[in-house]
């Protein structure tokens, strides 16, 4: 699926976690595409989940190019707002080269890993916490303007866009000073029905937001307020409708 973002139209691609059989084609796509920024949700600690990436000296051969390993590093997710970092949350970044074979040209892409984002089965979730992801892509991502961001999931469903609506929302909110969460998912499920599939998915969203809400600096403007588009019965009836 390709996904809006807040400036384009096609800044995101979701994608499920390519099986042994289609990490030809997940390459090509990447390449195609001239994605230099890859975010894996997957947790390829899961059998049913390798990693498809170049491992040390273990290049990856494609048809037009050869993708290799250049370096990892783990970094830790930036704080939002006046929410601070934790400690024990991180993303490992895994740096890939592809040349083109026979040519000079290079294109890097770096994967960032972040295995079983956003934590939905954790007790108590600190939902404000889950914009750290967003805020790091969008931070990381500005230095490569050139191709779609491609975010990866188990089945490329609602994890990933999920991850693709806050980032976009979080910049909307960020620039516009308010959130259209129902246009955005209403646009997502153009392209992909029922990538929420359940009602819970959709006031998920809403939740996030409202948790966010509470640690964002009071605007100095009247004029210019930070609030949230309240989900109303109306808009869960329309969204049933796509």
């Amino acid at each position: 699926m390709k996904a809006r973002g807040y400036q384009k139209l096609k800044e995101f691609i979701v994608t499920q976690h390519p099986l042994e059989a289609t990490v030809s084609d997940f390459g090509e796509m990447v390449w195609d595409h001239n994605s230099q920024t890859v975010v894996v949700l997957s947790d390829t600690a899961d059998e049913d989940y390798q990693v498809f990436w170049p491992l040390k000296r273990a290049d990856v051969e494609f048809e037009n190019f050869r993708a290799r390993f250049i370096d990892d590093h783990k970094f830790q997710l930036p704080a939002v707002g006046n929410h601070p970092a934790h400690p024990d949350e991180y993303v490992t970044q895994i740096e890939v080269a592809a040349p083109v074979i026979q040519d000079y040209y290079e294109l890097r892409v770096p994967i960032f890993y972040c295995p079983s984002w956003p934590y939905r089965g954790a007790a108590n979730p600190d939902l404000a916490a889950l914009f750290r992801l967003p805020k790091f892509v969008i931070d990381s991502h500005q230095q490569y303007q050139n191709g779609p961001v491609v975010v990866v999931d188990r089945f490329g469903g609602t994890e990933a866009a999920t991850l693709c609506a806050l980032t976009t929302l979080v910049q909307q909110l960020s620039r516009d000073q308010h959130v259209d969460v129902y246009m955005y998912v209403k646009l997502y499920q153009s392209k992909r029905p029922n990538v929420w599939p359940s009602r819970d998915d959709y006031m998920f969203l809403y939740r996030c937001f409202e948790a966010l809400h509470h640690h964002l600096p009071v605007p100095h403007s009247a004029n210019a307020p930070y609030f949230l588009q309240l989900a109303t019965a109306t808009q869960w009836l329309c969204w049933r409708r796509f």
